[in-house]
């Protein structure tokens, strides 16, 4: 065979092993549940895609050159075998990494836990749930009479129940590996109680979701009521429901809203999420209750009054009441900003309390603009008193931003047309 011949066989082997290594790899990542962080799993599949495509490239090559020279079927033969050869290589890889990695048996393609209940021994009075300290279940995966590698869960002691004069603890840990012989640990206020080896298939079937006997069941005699025994069961982890579209939720609570119900609970359906035909619907009931509307503007719940106030842009007609519910809302801010210029930059509530007030301008500041356009007020005095106390604690506060704000209004703003 040419070495045309060679390399181009050789090529289309480190093709193939490029694909076989790296599918490999990514079974591997998920084997071992490699961290995802930083993208190193990835980076761990291609590295070894690229490597496995270069060693199948000399596997390639040098099978090319030992098949020897022919015709076209030499090379198909050359390339045979090497295909063979990577996907071999590629296949006891694969058996091997699977064989020693800890991969979780399922159950109808479900994951599953054991759940156990540990029986204390007779004369044991105590209950359980009144015992101090940590309480666990522990899974174990032994091989050669070594625990490799275990699995924490949870020993439920205040579900613990006297039954024939002795405590029965359930518990339940996530099934975690197929590997080695499983051991059961339960610790109670942080002392073993029970430790025994559980006889449970690496792919334990549908007849191990039923309550074993109680164990350990010697050969000859009974086991001593004296010492704790248990029983065990597995069971698929089901996973929740999958939780409900928001939008087809907040759909059919707004289908379900009466025509009286109250004002509030109309106004929590203007979010900025909310179809124009949504909010147009809720305008149409509040354009009808602005007496109701002003009410919400003055009150001392925050939720409540800002949901009141980003009604009003969306008026067609603003009443008086709405005018003098809004202005009185800026009163309260001047004076709450008055109160703020006294604060102590120590005081715990100092922080939370800047912003507090610059979100309830912010609020304000869209409605009171409504307002002063529609009923031609003079909208400048309460934006020029809230700007002026907050310009007296604007450095290092959040108060600059009102200052900002309250003078990119005050340019804007005309007088009074009457």
């Amino acid at each position: 065979m040419s070495w045309v011949a060679s390399i181009v066989g050789a090529l289309l082997t480190g093709a193939a092993g490029l694909f076989v290594a790296g599918f490999v790899a990514a079974l591997c990542a998920s084997w071992y549940r490699m961290s995802n962080f930083e993208g190193a799993s990835g980076y761990f599949v291609v590295l070894t895609a690229i490597l496995g495509g270069i060693v199948s490239f000399f596997i390639g090559l040098i099978v090319a050159r030992l098949v020897g020279s022919g015709s076209g079927l030499s090379f198909l033969k050359a390339t045979g075998i090497s295909w063979g050869l990577v996907v071999g290589i590629a296949g006891v890889t694969a058996a091997i990494a699977f064989l020693l990695a800890d991969v979780p048996p399922r159950i109808d393609g479900r994951y599953l836990k054991v759940e156990v209940e540990i029986r204390l021994p007779v004369g044991e009075t105590n209950a359980p749930a009144k015992i101090a300290g940590e309480s666990s279940l522990v899974l174990g995966s032994v091989v050669n009479h070594v625990q490799r590698k275990s699995k924490t869960g949870e020993l439920k002691v205040k579900e613990a129940r006297l039954e024939n004069g002795r405590w029965v603890i359930p518990g339940s840990v996530h099934l975690f590996t197929r590997r080695g012989k499983r051991s059961i640990a339960a610790l109670l206020g942080g002392k073993s109680v029970a430790g025994f080896i559980v006889p449970l298939p690496r792919c334990p079937g549908k007849r191990f979701e039923q309550w074993s006997e109680w164990e350990p069941r010697p050969r000859t005699g009974s086991w001593p009521d004296t010492n704790p025994s248990y029983r065990f069961r597995v069971q698929e982890i089901v996973p929740p429901p999958p939780e409900p579209d928001p939008a087809a939720v907040e759909a059919a609570e707004f289908a379900a809203l009466k025509a009286d119900a109250p004002l509030d609970e109309w106004l929590s359906f203007i979010k900025s999420r909310s179809s124009e035909e949504r909010v147009k619907a809720v305008m149409k009931v509040v354009e009808g209750r602005q007496a109701e509307l002003a009410s919400l503007i003055r009150s001392t719940n925050g939720n409540t009054r800002e949901a009141a106030l980003t009604a009003v842009p969306w008026l067609t007609k603003v009443e008086p009441e709405i005018s003098e519910a809004v202005l009185a809302d800026g009163r309260d801010i001047a004076e709450e900003v008055r109160r703020f210029k006294e604060m102590k930059s120590d005081e715990p509530q100092f922080l939370d309390e800047q912003v507090r007030l610059r979100s309830r301008f912010n609020y304000w500041k869209q409605a009171w603009w409504t307002v002063h356009r529609r009923l031609g007020l003079d909208g400048r005095p309460p934006v020029k008193e809230i700007r002026e106390l907050a310009a007296g604690r604007a450095k290092d506060t959040t108060m600059d931003e009102i200052v900002v704000n309250a003078d990119a209004i005050l340019n804007a703003l005309e007088p009074a047309t009457k």
